[in-house]
């Protein structure tokens, strides 16, 4: 009751203030250059306004989402992580995602974008420490891979954003390496099977495609080396660009775990999402979705923040819990 007070003030904040900025260019002297002189001010109190609270509440109100998926055979419980983008920028997110621990998955899936700096290994690997504890997988994410830059968020509307070759790499080769020795499965265009409850879970992991790193064929070859009598088969990538959940669907995967998008971080009602960062259509930015054939899609709106655009709005940060449930 108290966090729903608290959200409701939040809103009549927000609202107090735009209406504030609209009333004042409606009552400045009605004089071409005092309106548009007050407009402009009512824009940036606005504007000033809504990054305010997409950045100290919407980036910041945590939610863990549920989603049954029917599935031809067996029970699963899979919680998907992804885009964490840890660093000083989020540390509400590090007090808050070991308690998903007690969930107590059968599998974790964590789909890239763990690291937002070069001293982010640490931290993760602290927020995943609980998770240890139950078998997972991992791939790594654009940024993962190359540390992040300052970009204009309005060159997102042209389309995903440009790979700058030379950019300095990120040490994801210790995080690899601490997460092998936990005894969990980086996957970079490789596939395993696992034993899980006496489930036979196979996973095709294919690598980053917003850096062109995505090799689906190989992936692909591994998964079809591993047999076809596993209960289940999934599909892992960060960027779920289509030349990425095309293959996966035609090896006719159960389910494809992606992120990346961050469900657009903003999102407008009846709209949704503006961008995707990939070729995925809007309609697929975040969520669980029928993809193709038998194949079902589930993007992430992820967890986190990229330290150069801190806030969310109309798309909070989520955790998904996916529970596979036969038919």
């Amino acid at each position: 009751m108290a966090r729903l007070n608290r959200g409701r003030e939040i809103a009549a904040q927000f609202l107090f203030q735009i209406c504030h900025g609209l009333i004042v260019a409606h009552s400045c002297e009605d004089t071409p250059v005092s309106k548009l002189k007050a407009l402009a001010g009512a824009a940036l109190v606005t504007g000033a306004t809504v990054g305010w609270w997409g950045y100290r509440h919407g980036a910041r109100d945590f939610r863990l989402v549920r989603q049954q998926v029917p599935n031809r055979k067996v029970a699963l419980r899979i919680l998907h992580i992804s885009d964490l983008h840890l660093g000083k920028h989020n540390r509400a997110l590090a007090r808050w995602l070991p308690g998903l621990a007690s969930l107590r998955p059968d599998l974790v899936v964590v789909t890239g974008d763990s690291l937002s700096g070069r001293d982010s290994v640490g931290g993760v690997l602290d927020v995943l420490e609980p998770f240890f504890a139950f078998p997972g997988v991992m791939v790594g994410g654009s940024h993962d891979y190359y540390e992040p830059r300052v970009i204009n968020p309005f060159k997102y509307l042209r389309g995903p954003s440009k790979v700058v070759e030379h950019r300095p790499e990120m040490p994801w080769r210790s995080l690899k390496t601490a997460v092998q020795i936990a005894g969990w499965h980086w996957l970079e265009n490789s596939a395993v099977s696992m034993s899980i409850g006496g489930v036979t879970v196979n996973v095709a992991g294919v690598d980053d495609a917003h850096y062109g790193r995505d090799d689906s064929a190989k992936a692909i070859g591994e998964l079809r080396e591993l047999g076809d009598s596993a209960d289940v088969v999934l599909g892992v990538a960060h960027a779920p660009y289509l030349r990425v959940v095309d293959t996966l669907a035609e090896a006719k995967v159960d389910l494809i775990l992606s992120g990346h998008t961050h469900g657009g971080q903003i999102r407008l009602p009846r709209v949704g999402s503006l961008v995707t960062n990939s070729d995925l259509p809007n309609k697929y930015s975040k969520g669980l979705a029928r993809y193709q054939g038998g194949t079902w899609l589930h993007v992430s709106a992820g967890l986190g923040t990229s330290p150069f655009a801190p806030i969310r709005i109309g798309c909070p940060p989520e955790a998904t819990l996916l529970e596979l449930t036969p038919n």
